[in-house]
């Protein structure tokens, strides 16, 4: 080849042609290749570019797809095989345990109402001047009794009487 020299500065420099850029689909090979360049010898993307003959934007986004394309860290995408029988077994009881806690917040919410109500109720036996019979007597010790077992016990339980 000869010498060429550069029209600005005058500096003289042999000319050669650059490898053509390589535009083709990645193989797995180059994938495995690319990996190890920049994962084992930890080469820079030009490096990596330069070296498999494309160009640095090609090397950037095949490296970004094949490290997960913007999944979230620790992220795990599985694949599973199962029949349309298995799946609506498996919808099915998926939609069971949705129901069943519903019913559980239902009954939950439900319980904290019976239980605010009967406070309310043994605050206004307390409160009455007249001597209840000794039945009545029983009654409100049960329901003293039952009330502080129900009540809520997540911070919010009221002091009973």
């Amino acid at each position: 080849m000869c010498k060429a020299i550069c029209p600005q500065c005058g500096f003289e420099f042999e000319a050669k042609s650059p490898a053509p850029i390589v535009n083709a689909r990645w193989t797995a090979e180059e994938d495995a290749t690319l990996l190890r360049l920049y994962q084992n010898e930890r080469k820079t993307i030009p490096q990596i570019a330069e070296e498999m003959n494309r160009t640095q934007d090609a090397v950037r986004n095949h490296l970004h797809a094949l490290r997960g394309a913007g999944k979230p860290r620790g992220a795990v995408t599985v694949s599973v095989s199962m029949t349309a029988e298995e799946y609506d077994n498996m919808r099915a009881a998926s939609e069971r345990e949705s129901e069943t806690r519903s019913q559980m917040h239902r009954t939950e919410r439900k319980s904290r109402e019976i239980a605010e109500a009967a406070y309310f109720l043994l605050k206004a036996i307390k409160t009455t001047a007249v001597e209840l019979p000794a039945e009545a007597r029983r009654a409100q010790a049960e329901l003293e009794k039952a009330v502080k077992a129900y009540a809520p016990t997540d911070g919010r339980q009221k002091t009973f009487i």
